[in-house]
């Protein structure tokens, strides 16, 4: 009775056997774990199976922007990512998107967002910005074509203003 052969992973694809294409589309770090457990039983492979679809699934994470408001005019969305909120007592900090439908100059470049990190005084109803990106595309994707990291001033938060409506999100008050 003859041995049985196992196809060469050094070798071509096309040599290696029906399941070349999956071998040579994934990860080497996966092959050859899936390679040192084969053999181990069913269990073994079904848990290293999850483990590699989760590692292999999981990728960067990307800001979940949540609409709160928009301007009268109606070329503007304002979007809050909820997993930026830091409170600390009464002072909040979080990032927001401003995002136009018309595209806007900046120093002579073209910008469709805004894209900053501003802090709420609950208390006082008032903001400043921390920092901000003026983007040359849609939803802070593109070019940065400005920014500045420098605190801004304190300023009013204006009633029935977009930034109330911010303020109304960062605090939780009407």
């Amino acid at each position: 009775m003859r041995p049985r052969s196992y196809p060469s992973y050094d070798a071509p694809p096309s040599l290696r056997g029906p399941h070349a294409l999956l071998d040579s589309s994934l990860p080497a770090l996966f092959l050859s774990m899936l390679r040192h457990h084969a053999l181990r039983g069913a269990t073994h492979i079904t848990r290293l199976l999850l483990t590699a679809l989760l590692v292999l699934s999981s990728g960067p994470a990307y800001a979940e922007w949540v609409k709160v408001s928009g301007n009268e005019q109606g070329d503007m969305t304002v979007y809050v990512n909820p997993d930026t909120v830091r409170r600390k007592e009464e002072m909040v900090e979080m990032w927001v998107l401003f995002d136009f439908k018309t595209t806007h100059t900046v120093a002579g470049h073209l910008m469709l967002s805004i894209k900053g990190q501003e802090e709420y005084d609950c208390d006082g109803k008032r903001r400043r910005v921390l920092t901000f990106s003026e983007i040359s595309g849609n939803m802070g994707g593109g070019k940065e074509i400005n920014s500045t990291s420098q605190e801004g001033t304190w300023v009013p938060v204006a009633p029935e203003s977009v930034v109330q409506t911010l303020w109304t999100f960062a605090c939780g008050k009407q």
